[in-house]
C-alpha cells in the first residue's frame, strides 16, 4: 500500500489531500469518523475529508455519515444519513454505482437520479484516461471483487490506513514522547 507515492506503514493518520493506492495484492481500509472505506486491489483514490476521490479501480464504502465518492464526473452519496453501503467500480469505460445498503443520490453535472438499495447503474465515462493517477483496466465488477465483498469484507486488511477527521489533534508518534499531541 502506498501514500502519497511511498510505501507506507500498516496504519496511517491520514489528511485531507492524501493519495492512497494499492498493489495488486494488497487492499487498504480508511476508517473516518462514521465511515469505512475499503479500497480494493489496484486501486487509487484521493481522501478529502466528506468525500472520497477515485482515481481508479474499486471501493466499498460503509458510511453513517454521508460519505460520498467522486468517480469521473459522477458524484455518489447516500439519500440519507442513516447506514448505508456502497461499491464504486471504475475502469477506462465506465464507472459502475451498486447500491448494497440504502439508496444513493447519483449526480453528474446537473443531472440527479437515484440508484435504489440491492440495484446498480452503469455510467460511461467522460474522462478516459484523466486524472491524476492513470487509470485501470479489467472488467468494472471483477471476480474478486464480488467475492471479497461476498465473504471477507470485515477480515483484516492486508494494509490499513487510519484516517481521522474532525478537530482533535493528532498524538505523536515519536518513540520519544509517544501519546503527545502535535497541536498548539
Amino acid at each position: 500500500v502506498e501514500l502519497n507515492g511511498a510505501a507506507s506503514p500498516a496504519t496511517m493518520a491520514l489528511f485531507a489531500g492524501d493519495w492512497v493506492q494499492t498493489q495488486a495484492d494488497s487492499v487498504a481500509n480508511i476508517v473516518a469518523e462514521g465511515s469505512s472505506v475499503l479500497v480494493m486491489p489496484g486501486a487509487a483514490v484521493k481522501y478529502q475529508g466528506n468525500l472520497v476521490q477515485l482515481g481508479h479501480g474499486d471501493v466499498v464504502v460503509s458510511t453513517t455519515r454521508g460519505l460520498a465518492t467522486q468517480a469521473d464526473s459522477v458524484t455518489i452519496k447516500p439519500a440519507t444519513q442513516k447506514e448505508s453501503k456502497y461499491e464504486i467500480a471504475e475502469n477506462d469505460s465506465v464507472v459502475v454505482i451498486a447500491a448494497r445498503k440504502g439508496d444513493l443520490t447519483v449526480t453528474e453535472g446537473d443531472q440527479t437520479s437515484t440508484v435504489q438499495e440491492g440495484e446498480q447503474s452503469t455510467r460511461s465515462r467522460r474522462r478516459k484516461g484523466a486524472g491524476a493517477v492513470p487509470a485501470a483496466s479489467g472488467a468494472p465488477l471483477s471476480g474478486k471483487t464480488a467475492a471479497i465483498i461476498a465473504g471477507a469484507a470485515g477480515a483484516a486488511a492486508v494494509g490499513a490506513v487510519l484516517a481521522t477527521t474532525g478537530s482533535n489533534c493528532p498524538a505523536s508518534v515519536s518513540p520519544v514522547t509517544p501519546g503527545a499531541t502535535t497541536c498548539p
